[in-house]
């Protein structure tokens, strides 16, 4: 899961599963009861075009006081390797803009892409959430 590298503006692209807003709403209450430890995926955007990916409530208010701003609700993923959410949401950030980072689905996709882009580095926030395969 990771956007197009490069060009400025163009959506993720989604190669694992989140569940969808409004997928969840209609079945928010069986859901909940499967699955407790899910967590709404957030997408923020600040600038021209730095992107971050948050679903920590602290890390979301955070960034909305440090000007970035809400693009869309992504959808839901889990807290925690659960419910058959077994692929991890993991961040590099851009070395030479601090603020931005391209997001991977599992260490390994992010650390052979950072293998041949030497201007991204492990963002350092750990696991973001957890996602189906």
């Amino acid at each position: 899961m990771h956007r197009q590298s490069g060009q400025k503006g163009r959506p993720y692209q989604w190669t694992h599963h989140i569940i969808g807003l409004q997928e969840y709403n209609r079945n928010r209450g069986q859901i909940y009861r499967l699955c407790p430890s899910l967590v709404q995926l957030q997408s923020l955007r600040k600038g021209s075009g730095a992107q971050m990916m948050v679903s920590n409530p602290a890390q979301y208010r955070a960034g909305k006081a440090n000007g970035w701003t809400d693009t869309a609700p992504a959808g839901m993923c889990s807290r925690t390797r659960a419910c058959g959410a077994t692929l991890p949401l993991v961040a590099a950030r851009r070395t030479n803009l601090s603020q931005d980072f391209i997001h991977f689905v599992g260490r390994a996709e992010m650390d052979g892409y950072i293998r041949t882009h030497n201007n991204y580095v492990r963002s350092g926030r750990g696991v973001i959430c957890w996602v189906w395969p």
